[in-house]
């Protein structure tokens, strides 16, 4: 059939109607900030030594074990297939010859990536045959950390509103939960940290709910928000964003021209145009840019017990900034530990960020702070900007992710389950060791009206996804 495109998320398993929690682990990277080459994924900086999360999926028969990376803003199934000489040494790769389930696609080659078929997945003690876009080639795009031991991304975008691109994995089984939700919450729990390297290694992340939300780690009921029907964008959860607060001042850029904010669990920054991210820094002591070639700006200041401390094992506090982001008239706060990223001395500041000497010596230490700007040439011309808000935001509140129709829903954390906590402590709310348990609450969340488009028609935006890789023309 000429022209016919198949896609890749293929779903036939039965899901049950409770909610189901999984663990969340979080992979720590042991390299140094760096920018890695965006063309082939999303319009933000990714940068070495981030935090991602991850849960762990089983795929093929026998089942091969792998963690993969939660990323909100792409629609596929991605893992790393054997043989795969541009891998990371270490990282586990599933080897499609062992599974007796898989089944190769009739044009089954992704070009320059790999193959693609279906297998059976078990997520906890639910199963299903699903599409899987291998990949043997990895490149700067497939949003792995070097360092970190993970071999796939697990898309959580919504429906796609192309209908050449592939359903979602978590929108499939939705139509079987009697809540067509899912929510995630991410814990706080700082890795020990020198000058420049983050240690390789898991720690106790948080949990991902299936078909519902865990009540017991929030303080009331989730606030939901229409998302966004963008045009020119394959599948993303996106919100207008109402407005900045620091210090309890209106951040006048975010006012000025209509934002929207998309939750992106695959990075840890918050992603935002200068203006804005030119604004914050005005309320940092000490905040200068740097300039690295000219090409890429880095927002940094000095670390100092009036901006941001960091105690002997790398854990980072700042001194009351007040940043809050409104969304649906509700106001979020961010921690102050989360608007660090890395402490470095003076002089990694002049090596790895192009700092001139006079820049580096105001200060022994720097911090690189979690809020950066995002690549202009990212959106398209003409287009109202938009604001990523990583895992350094979404550690601070319950995200829950609603279909049909789409919304995403913000719930405030209670303390036990938003405070910072030890390296290396184990689980997750709603989670126990390495299994899963039911959910702790199955409440249903607060009717959305669909929304008017109005706030759509405002924003048109172009990020370049990772879906693309994930479809293949059939002749």
């Amino acid at each position: 059939m000429k022209g016919f495109v198949a896609v890749l998320a293929v779903l036939a398993g039965i899901v049950a109607a409770d909610p189901i929690t999984l663990p969340i682990q979080r992979a720590v990277g042991q390299q140094h900030l760096a920018k890695r080459d965006g063309t082939a994924a999303a319009p933000v900086t990714a940068w070495g030594g981030d935090v991602v999360y991850t849960v762990k999926l089983d795929v093929g028969t026998p089942p091969q074990s792998f963690d993969f990376i939660l990323d909100s803003t792409n629609n596929i199934i991605g893992l790393l297939e054997a043989p795969c000489a541009t891998c990371p040494p270490g990282n586990p790769l599933f080897d499609s010859k062992k599974s007796t389930s898989w089944t190769a696609a009739p044009n089954n080659s992704l070009s320059g990536f790999g193959d693609l078929g279906t297998d059976v997945v078990a997520l906890v003690n639910q199963s299903t045959k699903f599409g899987i876009g291998l990949i043997n080639t990895l490149n700067t795009g497939f949003p792995i950390p070097p360092g970190v031991s993970v071999s796939g991304v697990l898309g959580l975008s919504p429906p796609p509103n192309d209908p050449k691109f592939p359903t979602p994995l978590l929108y499939d089984l939705a139509q079987k939960w009697t809540n067509k939700v899912y929510g995630i919450q991410l814990q706080r729990t700082r890795a020990t940290v020198n000058d420049t390297v983050f240690s390789s290694q898991h720690v106790g992340g948080g949990s991902l709910t299936l078909g519902g939300v865990d009540a017991s780690v929030i303080t009331a009921s989730i606030n939901y928000t229409p998302a966004l029907n963008l045009s020119g964008i394959v599948g993303i959860w996106a919100v207008p964003l109402d407005g900045i607060n620091i210090g309890g001042s209106k951040v006048a850029a975010a006012q000025a021209t209509p934002l929207i904010a998309f939750p992106d669990f695959s990075h840890e920054g918050l992603y935002a145009p200068h203006d804005v991210v030119a604004e914050f820094y005005s309320h940092v002591k000490g905040a200068i840019p740097i300039k690295n070639g000219g090409v890429q700006t880095t927002w940094v200041f000095p670390a100092g017990a009036d901006t941001i401390a960091a105690d002997a094992k790398g854990t980072q506090s700042t001194a009351n900034l007040g940043l809050q982001f409104t969304i649906g008239g509700v106001s979020y706060a961010v921690a102050d530990a989360d608007l660090a990223i890395e402490v470095v001395t003076a002089d990694v500041l002049t090596k790895n960020y192009g700092a001139s000497a006079s820049q580096a010596a105001a200060a022994a230490a720097w911090v690189i702070g979690s809020i950066q700007e995002v690549d202009p040439n990212a959106w398209v011309p003409g287009a109202p900007p938009g604001i990523s808000l990583g895992n350094s935001f979404l550690r601070n509140v319950y995200t829950a992710f609603q279909f049909s129709p789409n919304a995403v829903g913000f719930g405030h954390l209670k303390t036990e389950a938003g405070a910072p906590v030890a390296p290396g402590a184990s689980g997750a709310a709603g989670a126990s060791g390495s299994g899963a348990s039911a959910a702790s609450s199955s409440a249903k969340p607060t009717p959305v009206p669909k929304s008017s488009g109005a706030a759509a028609n405002r924003v048109s935006v172009a990020l370049t996804l990772l879906a693309t890789v994930a479809t293949v023309v059939v002749a």
